[in-house]
């Protein structure tokens, strides 16, 4: 009876070990062909689905294991407890099974993928990793911060990685007694030098917006296809300039303010 025993918890053990590496080993072709991808998402797709189902294994393996060495009727107790008690643990879980099925949503719906650019609340970085709980953002600063599922669900989400444009507004100041021809000349001179900008888009305006107390405001507003950053931050510096050097002809420029809206 001693040798049928461990033979059984053998043969079951081997049974759950077979699984697991079955389980790696699609995981790992998978894995291969997610690679040839340029979508992050496919390979966190992969390593969710991985651990998901070895964890539901090694579930089945302990059932299994405790009916050779008990018997059948401990596991029908601990499957009636479990039912009597799932109320208790879907409450005591609830936070988890919440951002459980958060990550479902994400990999089904698709907000985001790994590499994306994201702001969520007063977090803005790059998606690193998208896991069975939480998901992983590279901060600017390059801290490395983790944002429960559920949050990353629920929250308003800004995927910069999917905008097509970004705008910018300026607001330029002109002294308050600045003559109209010298103001429409700089408005004139900007429409020209935006004109010629070849990542400027078509439909820019600049135009005489406010008066203040002491000042006449111009307003500045175009749109650019460039999204990475230094490039962008290059453009912005050369209308910057630009404007800096046509205010400068008209001898009453007092001060530039510029101020970005995305």
């Amino acid at each position: 009876m001693l040798l049928a025993l461990l033979l059984k918890i053998v043969l079951s053990m081997t049974f759950i070990m077979i699984l697991l590496r079955l389980i790696d080993f699609f995981a790992l072709i998978l894995e291969k062909k997610a690679g040839l991808t340029n979508d992050k998402t496919d390979d966190q797709f992969v390593i969710f689905f991985r651990d998901f189902f070895k964890a539901i294994v090694y579930i089945i393996g302990a059932m299994i294991l405790i009916n050779i060495l008990f018997g059948k009727e401990l596991v029908d107790k601990l499957v009636a407890g479990l039912g009597i008690g799932a109320a208790a643990l879907a409450l005591a879980a609830k936070e988890s099974i919440e951002n459980l099925i958060g990550s479902f949503i994400i990999f089904s719906d698709k907000p985001f993928r790994v590499g994306d650019s994201v702001k969520v609340d007063n977090i803005t970085g790059t998606v690193e990793k998208i896991g069975l709980r939480s998901t992983r953002i590279r901060t600017l600063e390059k801290t490395f911060v983790t944002v429960p599922n559920k949050k990353m669900v629920d929250s308003v989400l800004d995927n910069l990685s999917l905008r097509t444009q970004q705008r910018v507004a300026m607001k330029l100041e002109l002294a308050g007694d600045t003559p109209p021809g010298p103001v429409l000349a700089v408005v004139k001179d900007l429409q020209a030098f935006l004109k010629a900008q070849p990542d400027v888009e078509p439909g820019f305006n600049v135009n005489l917006h406010d008066f203040g107390k002491d000042s006449l405001v111009l307003q500045l507003i175009y749109m650019t296809n460039i999204l990475e950053g230094i490039p962008y931050l290059e453009l912005r510096e050369r209308v910057n300039l630009e404007a800096l050097k046509i205010l400068e002809k008209t001898g009453k420029a007092r001060h530039e303010r510029v101020c970005l809206n995305r």
